[in-house]
C-alpha cells in the first residue's frame, strides 16, 4: 500500500516543510501529514488507515529525535526511547457531513458548541512571550487548511477517528471510549479537547491526517 503514497510538498502553499517551520516557530503541537495519491489509486478506508499509520511514524520519529537531543546533555545511561499506543486496527472512523467539513474553515467562536477546529488550532499554540496578531494566526490557519486539502469545494471526504471529545481528565470512562486505540491524547490537569481526522481531496489528489490534543483555557 505504501507505494501508492508519497510525501507531498503542499500544493498552492509555501511548501510542506516551510509550513511546518512556521508552525514550530509558534510552538504549535498539531501533528499532521500530507501525501500525494497516485492517479490510478482508488481511495478507501484502508488508505485512510494507512496514512494514520504513516502519521504515527512521523510523530514517533520526531519524539525520538527530540529525546536524543535531550539525552546528549545528560550523563551517559541506558535511556528508554519514547513509545506510544497507536493501534489503527482498533480505530473506528466515520465520515463527516459537508456542513461539518465547511465549518472547519470558520474562525469565529461557535456559541453553545464544542471548540471549533480553529479554536483547537489556537489552543495548540504555545506563544510564550510572543505577541502575534490575530490576522497572522488566521492566515497561518488558512494556509494549513489549504495544505490539508480542506477547501471550499465538493467531493472532499473527511473521516473522524476520535468522535471529538471534550471532558475533564478525571472522566476516564468517556475518555477511554473516544481514544482507546491511541495514547496520543494525554490526561492532564486541564480540560482537554481532541480530534483526529483524515482528509481526502480528490481534486488535489492529496490524503492528509491530523491529530490535536489541546488544553481548553478557561
Amino acid at each position: 500500500m505504501k507505494d501508492h503514497l508519497s510525501t507531498s510538498g503542499i500544493k498552492d502553499s509555501k511548501g510542506y516543510e516551510a509550513l511546518r517551520t512556521r508552525l514550530d516557530d509558534l510552538g504549535c503541537s498539531v501533528e499532521f501529514l500530507v501525501m500525494d495519491v497516485a492517479s490510478h489509486v482508488s481511495v478507501d478506508e484502508t488508505l485512510h488507515r494507512r496514512i494514520l499509520s504513516e502519521l504515527y511514524d512521523r510523530i514517533i520519529d520526531d519524539q525520538r529525535k527530540w529525546h536524543r537531543k535531550v539525552f546528549e546533555a545528560l550523563p551517559p545511561a541506558n535511556y528508554s526511547e519514547p513509545t506510544m499506543l497507536w493501534n489503527v486496527v482498533r480505530a473506528s472512523g466515520h465520515a463527516l457531513s459537508s456542513d461539518a467539513i465547511f465549518s472547519f474553515q470558520q474562525t469565529e467562536s461557535l456559541s453553545d458548541a464544542r471548540p471549533s477546529l480553529y479554536e483547537d488550532f489556537c489552543n495548540s499554540l504555545y506563544l510564550g512571550k510572543q505577541r502575534i496578531e490575530r490576522a497572522e494566526i488566521q492566515s497561518l490557519f488558512s494556509d494549513w487548511l489549504d495544505g490539508l486539502g480542506i477547501r471550499d469545494q465538493s467531493g472532499i471526504v473527511v473521516l473522524n477517528w476520535t468522535d471529538a471529545f471534550e471532558l475533564p481528565a478525571s472522566n476516564d470512562t468517556a475518555f477511554g471510549f473516544s481514544t482507546t486505540w491511541t495514547g496520543f491524547f494525554c490526561r492532564g490537569s486541564l480540560h482537554q479537547h481532541g480530534r483526529c481526522l483524515t482528509i481526502w481531496n480528490p481534486v488535489c489528489r492529496t490524503l492528509a491526517a491530523l491529530t490535536i490534543g489541546s488544553p481548553i483555557h478557561e
